[in-house]
Parts: structure tokens; sequence; C-alpha cells
């Protein structure tokens, strides 16, 4: 597999791509996509879930920081509940250039027992960005079934946290996770604002399960 010097090097090919129509618009900024790499690169996850993957720009991030990384990647592709009709090809594209023989890709609602037992029976997980239902319900739900796979030492990431149609739900619901997070071992938590047209945002948690919790 091609390895890249940076993230930059990394998203001109992929942004090139796009340009070419081979594949769908790249959602995420840059910015957000070099924090997650600097996370690969930092903490040199084992296992990485995403919730969420859409045309699988962030897990192709993810694969090419650290080519040890194993990804499982949960999606509704096809069109349901807001996704893109032709998601699951893309993602399918770019995990085969990307992370051959590293990755498992589910389709299915994260909403439902089913798939959220099924998250869970692959981890536990070092790495988890949720980018599903941005609902606060449908993004808590994600949340607790990420509680559910913890390694001892993981990051939990979530988008965005800036977009004016979801910012008040997400901001909402990070100051809740924090509470819930104290109890289980906290290290470290922000919010990103980004300046971005899109006004994406982005929020993570740093969890060490050796340290003592938040009382």
């Amino acid at each position: 597999m091609k390895e890249f010097k940076n993230i930059e090097e990394m998203r001109k090919e992929i942004h090139q791509e796009v340009l070419e129509g081979s594949t769908g618009k790249l959602g995420m900024t840059m910015e957000s996509h070099r924090m997650l790499w600097k996370f690969v690169k930092e903490y040199k996850p084992k296992k990485y879930l995403e919730i969420g993957s859409q045309h699988g720009y962030s897990a192709s991030v993810v694969a090419t920081a650290d080519q040890d990384v194993e990804l499982f990647l949960f999606d509704w592709a096809g069109g349901g509940n807001g996704g893109h009709p032709e998601s699951g090809k893309y993602l399918e594209y770019h995990m085969n250039k990307f992370a051959k023989g590293r990755h498992k890709i589910s389709y299915g609602d994260t909403q439902t027992e089913e798939i959220s037992n099924l998250i869970v029976e692959n981890g536990p997980y070092d790495l988890i960005f949720i980018d599903g239902d941005h609902s606060f319900g449908g993004a808590k739900h994600d949340f607790t079934t990420a509680f559910r796979c913890l390694s001892d030492k993981c990051i939990i990431v979530f988008d965005d946290t800036d977009n004016q149609a979801h910012a008040e739900d997400l901001t909402n619901l990070y100051h809740e996770m924090v509470i819930k997070i104290g109890e289980i071992g906290f290290v470290k938590s922000e919010i990103i604002t980004i300046d971005h047209p899109d006004d994406v945002g982005l929020g993570y948690f740093i969890i060490d399960k050796n340290k003592k919790p938040i009382e």
C-alpha cells in the first residue's frame, strides 16, 4: 500500500479523485482529518471503530496514518437515514485501496440492538469516531454503545459540534458525556471550533481507565 509522509499529501490524492469524479464529495475538513491523523500517530491504536463511515474518507486517514491498525466500520449505506445513495460503493473502494485485508464493513442502523451488539462483539477499540445519527438521542445511543467496548486507554472523537443544524444537541451531549466519562477514567476533553464555511467542529475525549475517576 502506498505510504504518505503527512496528512496533506494523503488528502491531495483523495482530492484529485474527487475532481476526477471517481469518488464522492470530500466531507470533512483538513483540520478534522489532521486531528485524526495526529491521534493515530501519537497513540498508535490497534483497533479503530467508526460509526457513520459514508464515503470512507476519515477511515482512509486512519488507515494510512498507521498500516497496522484494524478498522471496523459501520454505516447506513444506500441513502437511508440521510446517507448518500452511493456511500457503500465509495467506502468499499477506499478501504480496498487503503486498508485491504484489515477492515470490516457492516451496514445497518447503529440504533438497533442487533448492530449495537455487533459493534461491541468486535471490540474493544482504542480509537472511536462517532459521526452517525446527529440528534441528541441518536448520538447518545452511539456513545452508550461505545462505552461498552472501550479499551483501557481509548480516544473518542465526534464530528459536527459547530454545525448549525446539530450544534445545540451535540454540545449539550458533550457536557453530559464529560460527567459520564469522568466516572470511567478521565484524562482530557475538548471541543474544537474550526473556521470553515460549513461550521463543522470536532470534539474528543481521551480516556484512561487506570486513571482515578473524577469524584
